[in-house]
């Protein structure tokens, strides 16, 4: 593996293993490939840097196409990898002595890496590109069909912004304090088969049920305990109907209210395109967003 300029200076990944260099790409998304100097192996002040093969975004990203079988290797040079001469060889053809260096050291994991950072550059050529004739077929519309789409896009854009945590506040609160999955106390467990079935109770006792309680809430089981009793005065228990009506958004855990207000902007911007066309829905979907957002889609033309 090659040095890596870094936030934290350059890391020589020469003895990583790959699972090391799975933390590194982790850590340093942003890492650069320090090119060495041929002549002692030095990275030099004004070396020139690559990108890291491959990021963690790429990775992230799902840019690995389905077909997994690697691309086969140039044959028609006279030399191979491993062959004395290999690394004069491709230096003439104006490869970096280092990048020639990595694919010695290790040839199959360089063909990975390099496979894995064209797909990359290659997905996002065809998302660009994808923008790019959109934006030119927007172009060829009439005014009164560019209003048109402006108009949905803002009907689309009030739907998803409708979806707030406040409006979603009994579900992120029974994600919160897990109201779905929590046992009740008289909660059974089933023994036996057939006719030979009996339910016997799952905790003996209350100090049975409490330990059970404070392993599945964690620091939540206090707030929890103080919201059970709430709603116990009211001969009622807490449920994903009526938690909301015993605790506020104060409570909520934030990643959560997060997650449930992403998920259901999504579901409502996925509701509100159903009822339209597939061809204009790319159309109507330029005039969502922040007008920065926008500026950027319609910059590639």
């Amino acid at each position: 593996m090659p040095k890596y300029k870094t936030k934290d200076g350059v890391i020589d990944t020469t003895d990583y293993t790959e699972t090391q260099m799975v933390s590194f790409n982790f850590n340093y998304p942003d890492a650069t490939i320090v090119e060495e100097d041929f002549q002692d192996g030095a990275a030099g002040p004004d070396a020139p840097v690559t990108p890291v093969m491959p990021n963690r975004a790429s990775i992230i990203a799902g840019t690995q196409p389905k077909d997994t079988e690697l691309p086969s290797e140039d044959t028609s040079s006279d030399l191979s990898v491993g062959d004395e001469g290999y690394l004069e060889q491709e230096r003439k053809k104006g490869r970096a002595v280092s990048d020639i260096e990595r694919e010695i050291r290790n040839p199959k994991k360089y063909k990975e890496y390099t496979w894995l950072y064209n797909s990359s550059q290659q997905k996002k050529e065809e998302k660009a590109q994808r923008i790019r004739e959109k934006n030119l077929a927007r172009l060829n519309k009439t005014p009164e069909e560019t209003q048109s789409y402006k108009d949905r896009a803002t009907l689309m854009q009030a739907s998803v912004e409708a979806v707030t945590a406040e409006t979603e506040k009994n579900e992120i609160l029974s994600e919160t304090f897990r109201i779905k999955d929590l046992d009740r106390r008289n909660a059974t467990t089933k023994f036996g088969s057939g006719k030979y079935v009996e339910y016997l109770p799952k905790y003996k006792t209350d100090e049975d049920y409490e330990k059970y309680l404070k392993e599945s809430l964690g620091n939540k089981y206090d707030r929890y305990k103080e919201l059970s009793d709430a709603a116990s005065k009211d001969n009622l228990y807490l449920t994903t109907s009526n938690i909301s009506d015993y605790a506020t958004l104060d409570d909520a855990d934030a990643n959560v209210a997060n997650a449930v207000v992403y998920k259901n902007q999504t579901e409502a911007n996925q509701v509100y395109l159903r009822d339209v066309d597939e061809e204009d829905q790319t159309y109507v979907e330029l005039y969502t967003g922040t007008k920065d957002t926008q500026k950027k889609e319609t910059s590639c033309v």
